[in-house]
């Protein structure tokens, strides 16, 4: 069965410069989301402020 999930990040409650929130939520996918067998369907980052928005799924 396929399995899917919305995940906002990065989700570290810090402050993050904008331009290092692409790296911060990069990092964190892979540590966390694609080596539990994870896979990025589509990513959204509304006006290219605040988290990123990632839509996963796993089979």
């Amino acid at each position: 069965m396929t399995e899917y999930k919305y995940v906002s990040l990065p989700t570290a409650r810090k402050e993050i410069q904008s331009s290092k929130v692409e790296e911060h939520a990069s990092a964190e996918l892979n540590a966390v989301y694609v080596s539990e067998g994870w896979d990025v369907v589509n990513a959204t980052r509304p006006m290219g402020i605040g988290q990123i928005g990632f839509l996963l799924r796993r089979d």
